[in-house]
């Protein structure tokens, strides 16, 4: 087929049609090793702006601000329309969540508050582009073969490609700092926190796409986690400037009744300290001698923090014998001297 076009050479159709055949067949090739779309990219983008949040704000250390009562002005974080669900709102709960995990005391009026804390963005977006090892799409053959009057219409030469590859990334950039409410004074910042977050879609020979980035847990193949066996992938740990950490589950009540069951157990420990009697010198010699110094055991509150606190008793006097006790002292069988002399 391909040699009777080439013969056929009138007005140059003839090798036009052989370029169009040609190029019929090696589409058919590539898409015989495998394709990749993607359809839409909202998902992705907006995974990508909300990870890049979530860095910025674990990134701020609200701790020295912990145990104070505080109110979040948020009049400077406003909504940007067209950015979807990761906007104000997402950026303001996230640093509310990391405040509270600090021990800040929100507050909801700005009277009840002795400090305010203030926040602003000033980035949050997301970009790309994309490269491709081959031949990309053209409409060139396509607009040359409309020119030409009885030539029918040639569709568009799709990409030809050995690999393909798309980088997206997106960007936060976040700020607070703290004053006091009546007197004005600044009293902490916590800098610029500025993260980002990336996605990397790639095909080769058309199969694909082979995803990576920090939104995915670990390589996937079009959406599914390619896992090999016997190996492990050690990803790096979000840094954690604050005593609970913002990427985790944490139960702060528990917490609270762990922390008050250790004061209450050592508060005990120490009442019945008091409890014990000194003992003799004689018998403190011996006692120390025989075991050491008196001392409270270990607490290990690791293992068991219900488990109650022992304290060291001290140990009975050795009681003396009862034929010891009964029996009187010995009295000397030697008369007296004076006694005998006496007429």
């Amino acid at each position: 087929m391909l040699k009777q076009a080439l013969c056929n050479d009138e007005h140059g159709v003839g090798r036009l049609r052989a370029a169009c055949l040609l190029v019929m067949v090696v589409t058919v090739v590539a898409c015989c090793a495998g394709c990749g779309t993607t359809r839409s990219r909202a998902a992705t983008e907006q995974l990508l702006m909300s990870d890049a949040v979530d860095r910025s704000v674990a990134q701020i250390d609200f701790s020295p601000l912990g145990g104070k009562t505080v109110f979040f002005d948020t009049r400077y974080i406003t909504a940007i329309k067209g950015q979807g669900f990761v906007n104000a709102d997402y950026i303001i709960s996230s640093l509310r969540q990391q405040m509270l995990a600090a021990g800040c005391l929100l507050q909801d009026k700005i009277e009840d508050a002795e400090y305010v804390i203030e926040g602003r963005c000033g980035t949050l977006g997301t970009d790309g582009h994309e490269i491709t090892y081959g031949m990309p799409a053209s409409s060139g053959l396509s607009n040359a073969a409309s020119a030409v009057p009885g030539v029918p219409s040639i569709p568009m030469i799709p990409e030809i490609s050995i690999a393909r590859r798309e980088d997206n990334r997106a960007a936060a950039k976040i700020a607070v700092f703290a004053y006091h409410r009546e007197l004005r004074m600044p009293v902490w910042q916590a800098g610029v926190a500025v993260t980002t977050s990336n996605a990397k879609d790639v095909w080769f020979f058309g199969a694909g796409p082979f995803q990576t980035g920090s939104i995915y847990d670990g390589t996937q193949f079009a959406g599914n986690r390619i896992r090999v066996p016997l190996v492990h992938d050690d990803d790096d740990e979000p840094s954690r400037p604050n005593p609970v950490s913002y990427f985790e589950e944490f139960d702060f009540e528990r917490e609270r009744r762990i922390a008050e069951r250790r004061r209450r157990q050592v508060n005990e420990s120490i009442e019945q300290l008091g409890d014990i009697p000194d003992l003799l010198p004689i018998s403190q010699m011996t006692f120390e001698g025989s075991f050491g110094p008196r001392r409270l055991p270990p607490i290990d509150f690791e293992s068991d923090p219900s488990s109650p606190v022992k304290v060291a008793t001290k140990p009975e006097e050795p009681q003396a014998s009862a034929t010891e006790e009964s029996t009187p002292p010995a009295e000397s069988a030697e008369p007296d001297a004076s006694s005998e002399s006496d007429p």
